[in-house]
């Protein structure tokens, strides 16, 4: 179950796994809403939409041709960009991975709470042709509680060893590919990000097991320079959207970060949250699945997947 602050409704989905196939589900209520079927055999990934009673297929290697495309043009805007704009961005980022021995059982299994920090201070300097350089300055602070279950469990032993599967046929689990991307192209430009983004990801990997709760919080913090220049409206539209060739992290997000900091600080408040998330395991066992569980209902009709 996965619940995100000022979402109306949570989130619920049920993940299969069987040998080489993994079957997820999703509701809306009570209702199965969409379904995405991996099949490793057959290099398959399939989408069902219940309500339109439709699906969609793709083959493993259309998948990397995709992926292939969109590292190209990624890499395309960010050379546009660049031509643009000449922006300069500096980075102070702390990471904090602390088990904090707190423990709990969760679903019947015992969990230990560890805390994932990560602050992020950015200072932006953008100057276009003709025109004077600006530089805004934002803190992003993400705090991550994870309660993690690291005994021995056949469950856990079925999730990892289809995984691994998967990276052997693909490279990289499929879920994983957008914020592989990202990094891809943050270790490019930003190496001192990047590097950062490593060693959390490497500390977070050393925890090991399931993470049966992960509740996290996105905060901004506004430089107070930055929000009253914004505020006074010194800054007209286009340059407060500071360009970046991370797709916009520092300047689309900088500036909503900026834009709710300001409006906080009429509140007295020293942090504005972005976003909530709270994913939770609601159930964890193992079970005999027939083969029927992984088939399209026969009455479902082949679609072309959307595409830019």
């Amino acid at each position: 179950m996965m619940k995100f602050f000022g979402a109306g409704k949570p989130i619920n989905s049920v993940d299969y796994y069987k040998g080489d196939q993994k079957r997820s589900d999703t509701f809306d209520g009570e209702k199965l809403a969409s379904t995405a079927i991996i099949d490793i055999d057959r290099e398959l990934f399939v989408n069902i939409d219940h309500k339109r009673q439709e699906y969609t297929q793709m083959t493993f290697e259309e998948w990397r041709q995709m992926f292939e495309q969109t590292m190209k043009d990624l890499k395309q805007d960010q050379a546009q960009e660049e031509s643009e704009t000449k922006t300069d961005v500096k980075w102070d980022i702390k990471v904090d991975v602390k088990e904090t021995g707190a423990k709990e059982q969760i679903e019947g299994r015992p969990t230990d709470q560890v805390i994932i920090t990560l602050d992020v201070n950015t200072t932006v300097t953008a100057q276009e042709e003709g025109k004077a350089p600006e530089t805004a300055k934002a803190n992003l602070i993400v705090t991550s509680s994870q309660w993690m279950f690291k005994g021995d469990d056949s469950a856990q032993k079925e999730m990892m060893l289809f995984s691994l599967k998967m990276i052997k046929k693909l490279g990289i689990a499929p879920d994983k590919a957008s914020m592989q991307q990202m990094m891809h192209q943050v270790f490019e430009s930003y190496p001192q990000l990047g590097a950062a983004m490593e060693k959390l990801q490497k500390e977070s990997d050393k925890l090991g097991g399931v993470a049966m709760r992960v509740e996290s919080l996105y905060e901004s913090k506004a430089d107070p320079q930055t929000a009253q220049a914004m505020k006074e409206g010194k800054k007209d539209k286009e340059s407060t959207e500071i360009p970046t060739s991370v797709g916009g992290l520092v300047g689309g997000l900088g500036k909503k970060m900026l834009n709710k900091q300001l409006e906080k600080k009429q509140e007295h408040k020293d942090r504005t949250t972005l976003l909530k998330s709270k994913l939770e395991v609601t159930d964890l066992t193992t079970s005999s699945l027939g083969s029927g569980l992984f088939e399209i209902p026969a009455s479902y009709k082949l679609v072309k997947p959307q595409t830019k």
